[in-house]
């Protein structure tokens, strides 16, 4: 899902449940009516979320219209599968011990991942943390403190940024090229 505020999740929403049940015509009919309303800017094809909307009028439709996609088939399945039911008394039994088999199986898993955890906390228990050699020393020269470092960025930022923006916010100076010389024998 999209990052948006709550309000427009709302808006977006309901503007697809309404599309879903008036048709794709009062979607048009409403773009045209809110060309200049900044929170229907999703009605137009070349804003991101208008995906996300046309997922959801989908969605919807599928809903509003009992589930009677591709001539009805999944419709006709249902009624089937309760004829079968009706007919069979033991499968209804036999889905049941099923879904009791994969709820066990589920509480095994469960369990089984809570002991590892367990288990990992307390080999992490069992390691000294005060019986370590301090291997060296990182010095800061006057040099450091006056280096100009890049403002530092959200995480946010960097999931948005394009690759040579990456390339912008990084310490490496970007103009610079790696060279290399040939081995010599020496």
């Amino acid at each position: 899902m999209p990052n948006i505020s709550a309000q427009d999740l709302e808006i977006v929403r309901l503007t697809a449940l309404f599309v879903a049940k008036n048709g794709r015509s009062f979607m048009t009919a409403l773009s045209q009516r809110e060309s200049g309303n900044y929170q229907f800017d999703f009605l137009r094809p070349q804003h991101s979320l208008y995906q996300f909307f046309s997922r959801l009028v989908d969605q919807y439709t599928e809903l509003l219209t009992g589930g009677s996609v591709d001539g009805g088939k999944p419709e006709k399945a249902r009624i089937a599968e309760l004829q079968h039911n009706v007919q069979d008394r033991f499968h209804t039994l036999q889905r049941a011990r099923q879904r009791a088999e994969w709820v066990k199986y589920q509480q095994q898993q469960k369990q089984q991942k809570e002991e590892e955890a367990e288990k990992e906390k307390l080999e992490f228990q069992q390691i000294d943390w005060h019986d370590f050699v301090v291997v060296e020393t990182v010095l800061f020269t006057e040099a450091d403190d006056a280096t100009e470092l890049p403002a530092p960025t959200s995480l946010a930022d960097l999931q948005s940024a394009s690759l040579e923006q990456k390339a912008m916010m990084s310490l490496q100076p970007h103009n610079m090229r790696i060279e290399e010389a040939m081995p010599t024998d020496d």
